[in-house]
This record gives structure tokens, sequence and C-alpha cells, in this order.
């Protein structure tokens, strides 16, 4: 909490996408927000599943070489986010 707390939210934009570029090797997101969530469960709206679904149906049919995984699709833990992750690695080597 103490690393949130002495960022700005446009420092932690920045860290991130910097990240990405690092990592991935392309550009961070055009878009970008921060939500802080302080000692709570953050909780989806009603709807959100059927949101991500549509979301997800849309990028298969425009865009396949894009997945939707993290906290903000298929819950908060950090297993469930690393479960989608290997869900959708495996999704795109044909496992």
């Amino acid at each position: 909490q103490a690393f949130l707390d002495a960022h700005t939210d446009q420092q932690l934009i920045q860290l991130a996408t910097a990240a990405v570029e690092a990592h991935l090797g392309f550009e961070g997101p055009i878009v970008a927000n921060v939500t802080r969530v302080s000692n709570a469960i953050p909780q989806y709206n009603v709807g959100h599943a059927a949101a991500r679904d549509t979301a997800r149906a849309r990028l298969a049919s425009h865009a396949p070489f894009i997945s939707l995984a993290g906290c903000a699709y298929d819950g908060v833990g950090v297993n469930d986010c690393i479960l989608r992750a290997r869900y959708e690695a495996d999704a795109y080597l044909g496992r």
C-alpha cells in the first residue's frame, strides 16, 4: 500500500506503460485509468460478465491476437489472474 500511496495516478500509469513496453515490446495503452481500492475487495458491477463476454467475442472476430486477462475481467485475486493468463497463453499457443 505504501508504494501506491507514494505515487500519483499518472506516475502509476507511466510505470505500468513502461513495464508493458519493456516486457512485451510494444507501446502501452492509449487510454489508462487508475482505480484505488483501499481495505476492500473490489466488486464487479451488475452485468459485468455479459459485458466482458461481449468484449471478448468482438476481439475474437476483429483482433484475435489480443486477449483480455487480469483482475478487471475474471477475478480480483492473484490466483484468478494467473489462471486466466495461463488459459489465454495456452489458447494462443494452440494447446
